[in-house]
């Protein structure tokens, strides 16, 4: 691994410890309120929901605010791993699919190809390598599963390396926890 990317891997997770960390020291009380009011309202289902909303619209979004609201809330970490990974994980097929049906669209398909007339060759070869990137590390994932649709990349592959999102998931909830609960005593 390159020392740039290796420090930029260090970088980024401490910046994780450290939004955790700023957030419970700044906002504890009204994050605590509004996440006892957004589970309260909507439970488990809105974490998932809002988690596979947010990892399968093709505008990048991201899903920590929602984490935050169930960490200020109380919800075990283990809990929220499980949901936002089966969540992040479904988010895969929805992208892959809303890609496909993109791909097939004839204005679609003539804008993609005055600019780059072998999209759909080339692409097939890097898509299902772009989504394994996209689900480890913090590039907009949805948008590769949207590519590997639009290029009728192997839905089983992509599938496959999909769940990565996992580890990834697993990693991003435990470090902003760490930060959060080092936040919260002090």
């Amino acid at each position: 691994m390159k020392t740039k990317t290796l420090r930029t891997l260090i970088f980024g997770f401490l910046g994780l410890i450290i939004l955790g960390a700023f957030c419970a020291w700044l906002f504890q009380n009204e994050l605590t309120l509004m996440g006892e009011w957004f589970i309260g309202r909507y439970g488990i289902w809105g974490i998932g929901v809002g988690t596979l909303i947010t990892d399968s619209s093709p505008i990048p979004l991201t899903s920590e605010p929602l984490a935050l609201l169930a960490l200020a809330s109380g919800m075990p970490i283990w809990e929220l791993i499980i949901i936002m990974s089966i969540a992040s994980h479904l988010g895969a097929p929805l992208g892959y699919t809303g890609g496909y049906i993109l791909g097939k669209q004839a204005w679609f398909q003539r804008i993609i190809e005055k600019r780059f007339p072998s999209w759909q060759e080339k692409g097939a070869d890097h898509a299902v390598k772009m989504v394994a990137i996209g689900a480890l590390f913090p590039v907009p994932y949805a948008l590769t599963t949207w590519f590997a649709g639009s290029v009728q990349a192997d839905f089983k592959k992509v599938l496959l390396v999909a769940s990565f999102r996992w580890i990834k998931t697993a990693i991003t909830l435990s470090l902003l926890a760490g930060g959060w609960f080092l936040g919260t005593s002090g």
